[in-house]
């Protein structure tokens, strides 16, 4: 219900390192502080049981401890709750440092979300310069670029409609 009232951003996958989790933390966090963003940092997908960030993501947790409420770790979802949270949330984030190809992006654009992908991804290839992409792994620099796609609606429709 808490999602359904606040903006929020997601990462939709499971939580394999390469998934890059927690660097969308850490965007997250400097959003807060730049902006003061009311919004939600929302996971949806499973936990792996081997190369997963869960360590990681806690130790970051723990340091987070003005923000950690805003934070919310779904779990696995199914087909229905997916569509809901493409669907509304503010932006989808996809900074995953290697992906053959991913579909999240496409999915959230087919439910009228725009997506930033980490340009480190095979999409470049496929959408070259016609897109935003997250091109550093600076957390500020990456709250930056979240903050004026938020802020901006004509720029999230651009985003979506070019993917």
């Amino acid at each position: 219900s808490r999602l359904k009232s606040t903006p929020f951003l997601l990462v939709l996958g499971t939580n394999f390192r390469h998934k890059n989790r927690v660097h969308a933390l850490l965007i997250f966090e400097q959003l807060t502080k730049l902006t003061n963003w009311p919004g939600s940092l929302v996971f949806a997908g499973p936990q792996v049981s081997h190369g997963g960030s869960t360590h990681e993501e806690q130790l970051l947790k723990e340091r987070l401890t003005a923000i950690t409420d805003r934070i919310i770790d779904l779990g696995p979802v199914d087909e229905g709750e997916k569509a809901w949270l493409l669907k509304n949330a503010a932006l989808v984030l996809y900074p995953s440092v290697c992906e053959g190809f991913g579909l999240i992006p496409f999915e959230a654009a087919a439910h009228g979300t725009a997506t930033i992908p980490a340009r480190s991804t095979s999409l470049q290839e496929l959408l070259g310069e016609n897109i935003l992409y997250f091109d550093t792994f600076d957390p500020a620099k990456n709250a930056d670029l979240v903050n004026t796609m938020l802020a901006n609606p004509e720029v999230l429709q651009r985003q979506t409609q070019m993917i």
